[in-house]
């Protein structure tokens, strides 16, 4: 069976042994706390963090770990073991990290609400189930990157962000101003990352994707122009005709072969 890209290993709550202990030693997989009720304290490289009710903590693999509840107030937690390639890619969207790998403690409701659907759909052994499990783990996520984001990646780390666009900017949805949103920049701040990046404003790659893969439709395809125009996110065939003239120098008909 081809390995998943997120994978959920096991999920459980320590409502049954509020006082259990574990470690010193290492994990495997990641792991996510969501802490109910209670203090604990967790260890990870060399540094011992205070949780408390709301906070959620993350094991990473391969990494010593101690982590165990407060006598006079012990926490109750619940948790999900996962794994896959997917996973560190997530992670990037949030603020966790080896030196941050604590929440605030403002991160209840939501987050709380989809650790325990995660919980419930765990217990469903199914493909149904299974596929309800890594819905819900993606739910978890999701509400990390909300209420615990990572900080805007600067574009030389964010290739995500020109791939996006080389991929999107044929479709007539596609925008500038949500493609800034989405990445969490101003548009003045994609600008002037993308350019520094390419060494192209945005607008000028957009144009050049087009104007290139006008040219290889027009040589490579029978469609009409007005097929090509709408291919290429153009909504009016005569505005693609200008486009691509001013591109060329030529007419779409003059340039088809």
């Amino acid at each position: 069976m081809q390995e998943l890209y997120l994978k959920v290993i096991s999920a459980g709550s320590s409502l049954n042994y509020p006082h259990a202990y574990w470690g010193p030693g290492i994990r495997d997989d990641y792991i996510f706390h969501f802490v109910l009720s209670g203090r604990g304290y967790f260890e990870m490289g060399g540094k011992k963090h205070l949780i408390t009710k709301g906070q959620s903590f993350l094991i990473y693999p391969g990494n010593t770990v101690n982590y165990y509840p407060d006598k006079e107030e012990p926490w109750e937690y619940i948790w999900v073991n996962f794994t896959g390639a997917e996973a560190e890619k997530l992670l990037k969207y949030t603020a966790f990290s080896l030196k941050k790998p604590v929440t605030p403690a403002e991160l209840s409701g939501r987050t709380e609400k989809a650790f325990f659907a995660l919980h419930e759909s765990f217990k469903d052994v199914s493909p149904a189930g299974v596929c309800r499990s890594i819905a819900e783990l993606r739910n978890i996520f999701a509400s990390y990157m909300e209420l615990y984001p990572s900080a805007p990646l600067k574009l030389s780390e964010h290739t995500a962000l020109i791939e996006y666009i080389e991929k999107n900017c044929l479709n007539q949805s596609f925008s500038l101003d949500d493609t800034a949103k989405r990445f969490g920049l101003s548009r003045i701040s994609l600008y002037r990352r993308f350019k520094k990046e390419m060494g192209v404003s945005p607008k000028e790659h957009i144009i050049s994707i087009k104007a290139e893969r006008a040219c290889d439709l027009l040589k490579t395809t029978d469609l009409s122009v007005k097929e090509i125009s709408y291919s290429l996110g153009f909504s009016d065939p005569l505005y693609f005709s200008r486009f691509f003239k001013a591109e060329t120098g030529l007419s779409p008909t003059e340039y088809k072969p």
